[in-house]
């Protein structure tokens, strides 16, 4: 599968390249991951300044985990990069 932008909450299952949302500013309210496989995975968002806007390790196989930012988010500067998604993928709502 590939990223998907156009849905809300965005759909994140490919690292590497820059994820373009088309706003130079975003307001995210949460991400979340769904699915990591196996004890010790990581998943790691990065803004366009390489700032982590989160980071997860995969402590229990199959559970996954979540950052919430609050009611009205918190901005962050696109593009954004998905630098590590050793499994699963990030769903990530924006205000």
């Amino acid at each position: 599968m590939a990223n998907n932008l156009q849905i809300d909450p965005m759909f994140l299952d490919s690292a590497g390249a820059p994820i373009s949302t088309g706003r130079t500013t975003n307001i995210l309210k949460s991400i979340e991951w769904v699915n990591p496989t196996t004890v010790g995975d990581k998943a790691y968002l990065l803004d366009k300044n390489g700032a982590i806007v989160c980071s997860f390790v995969c402590i229990v196989a199959g559970k996954g985990d979540s950052k919430w930012f609050g009611d009205k988010g918190q901005v962050f500067d696109g593009p954004f990069t998905l630098s590590i998604l050793d499994s699963g993928a990030l769903l990530v709502a924006r205000v």
